[in-house]
């Protein structure tokens, strides 16, 4: 992902929407999120009482700032279905889409592993087990026995952990997970709103799968899974035959992996074509809530390239697999060819429960490939949050042929102000053959319509502010300052007071900013404008502020100037 692009606005832009048009929309954001690792440094580690570790590490401000930052009026809900989440989330999205709750819906699924010790509780996990499969030794029978302290024993052996690192999805070593990190995001809309369709959601759906009762949830039974694949395909319309690829869990645990096989050769093992069947977990791991959205997205990557990436770390096939020893199931362990048609996506959680998607690639092609019909060269606009980002994008475009398609993309998604971009930039590409050599660009920094000899210096000299002889700014501040005085807010000692633990207290920084803005606000669009192009040097218009009030300038949308540039001088 480009450092310049704002990850909360990813999806949207990938979607050919500008995130601004969004504001006031009812779109939903679902989350999933499962073991949250940053408590124990909010909590025990850092003591500061400023009541935002609450906030930071509440799982619910996780969609709902989200909804914040975008400005999305729809339902925001944060969900916890262990690995299955994104999916869950998915599926929330799809049926609150489908009964008309929202328009539209961000979901998103992410892990991040910040201590060792959840890797030690996964790994321990076997030992727990010895103490199940002790009191369901008393209640089965001789054989029973047997099987399983066979299967305990690999069991007890592996955790839920692999030992080097690997994660072998079908391989009959396969010996445990690995974690990893992930966050994983889509943007589901219907299609009359769509601008840009990579894959279609058939359906999508879930539930409790009844497990082996050796060890509670870690195993779900493969009958439970082939039943409600086989109930989504007929509710769909859709038959085995017409499905190319499955997209499953693939854990690495050996008995897991086995089951789930079991339950795909159950519902496609009459194909006359062996079923493709792949987990993204053997490239990047087990990355939890993101899981399921994961694996969609390197299915939306294999239309891209047309092919389908290999399984890592398979060797041999997983002996408890039927399916896959006897020919009906088959691993990609090299690149291949796919042409697009439906596929499934499975997922199992340790919390028990099995979740199937059922998908579809789009089959929109591009008019004439994307050639332009004329000679005509094209302005390219983009913007960004750094300059470096600007020129990824430029250089994209223009060492490429014309692609008038990806064009109007970029039209759609910058054609207004982006929140947090402070650089724009655009390029004239030629309409035949790239622009490589002799490429015609500009970057500006904090780019303002209006007249472009206007330029203003923001010039900052710490904390404290100095008024430096505007006094119709000062009255301003001093109206803010009187009205919030009696709720305990001196707006005046907080932008100059030259004790810089003033904004240990975070909701200084807030208030001061907000007040800043509006005195900003009033004084510069109307006479005292007139009144601040007074105080110039050197042909410039110069206004000492705080560091709360750059903030507040740089928040600020509706001054009227060509260029603004920040000194920042101590």
């Amino acid at each position: 992902m480009d450092a310049g692009i704002n990850p909360r606005s990813l999806a949207i832009m990938e979607a050919r929407i500008n995130s601004r048009s969004l504001r006031g929309a009812n779109i939903a954001v679902f989350t999933a999120t499962n073991l949250s690792e940053s408590d124990k440094t909010l909590f025990h580690h850092n003591m500061q009482q400023d009541g935002f570790s609450i906030m930071g590490s509440s799982k619910a401000m996780i969609p709902n700032r989200i909804s914040f930052f975008l400005g999305l009026n729809g339902p925001s809900v944060n969900m916890d279905s262990a690995c299955a989440g994104s999916g869950s989330a998915l599926e929330r999205a799809y049926h609150s889409i489908k009964a008309g709750h929202c328009d539209g819906a961000i979901v998103a699924g992410g892990n991040l592993s910040l201590h060792p010790h959840i890797s030690c509780q996964l790994k321990a996990l076997g030992n727990f087990e010895l103490f199940q499969l002790l009191i369901f030794m008393f209640k089965i029978n001789q054989k029973e026995k047997i099987q399983t302290i066979i299967t305990f024993t690999f069991f007890l052996r592996a955790g839920l952990l692999s030992a080097d690192g690997c994660t072998r999805s079908f391989d009959d070593s396969g010996d445990g997970m690995t974690r990893s990190d992930g966050i994983a995001v889509l943007f589901l809309q219907r299609e009359s709103d769509a601008r840009r369709i990579y894959h279609e959601m058939v359906n999508v759906s879930s539930m409790h799968v009844p497990c082996y009762n050796i060890n509670n949830i870690m195993y779900p039974k493969s009958e439970p899974q082939a039943e409600l694949m086989n109930e989504l395909l007929k509710e769909s319309g859709v038959s085995p035959k017409d499905v190319g690829f499955v997209e499953v869990s693939g854990v690495g645990i050996k008995d897991m992996d086995a089951d789930e096989l079991n339950a795909i050769d159950a519902v496609y093992g009459k194909r006359e074509k062996p079923i493709l069947v792949g987990s993204v977990k053997s490239s990047v791991s087990d990355a939890i809530s993101a899981n399921t959205i994961s694996g969609i997205i390197k299915m939306i990557m294999a239309l891209e390239t047309g092919q389908i990436p290999p399984n890592l770390h398979y060797d041999k096939p997983n002996s408890k697999a039927l399916g896959l020893k006897e020919g009906r199931i088959r691993i990609p362990t090299e690149m291949t060819s796919w042409s697009g048609e439906y596929y499934s996506v499975n997922t199992t959680a340790i919390s028990g429960v099995f979740l199937n998607a059922l998908l579809k690639p789009s089959k929109i092609e591009k008019k004439n490939n994307g050639v332009p019909d004329d000679d005509l060269p094209r302005l390219v606009i983009v913007s960004s949050r750094t300059e470096e980002s600007i020129s990824s994008l430029l250089n994209f475009v223009q060492t490429r042929p014309l692609d008038v398609e990806l064009l109007q993309m970029f039209y759609d998604i910058f054609q207004s102000e982006i929140d947090a971009h402070l650089y724009r930039g655009y390029a004239i590409v030629p309409a035949k053959g790239s622009c490589s050599n002799g490429r015609e660009e500009t970057i500006n920094p904090l780019y303002r319509r209006g007249k472009t000899s206007d330029l203003v210096d923001l010039l900052w000299n710490g904390i404290a502010m100095d008024w430096n002889g505007l006094p119709v700014f000062e009255a301003t501040i001093r109206k803010c300052d009187a009205v919030l005085k009696p709720h305990g807010f001196d707006i005046f000692k907080i932008i100059t007071d030259k004790d810089s633990k003033t904004f240990d207290l975070i909701i200084n920084s807030f208030v001061g900013i907000k007040e800043g803005e509006r005195a900003v606000e009033i004084n510069l669009n109307g006479e005292e404008y007139k009144y601040l192009r007074g105080n110039v040097v050197d042909g410039k218009v110069v206004l000492p502020v705080s560091l709360c009030l750059v903030q507040a300038w740089e928040i600020f949308k509706s001054f009227d100037t060509h260029q603004t540039t920040l000194y920042l001088i101590r």
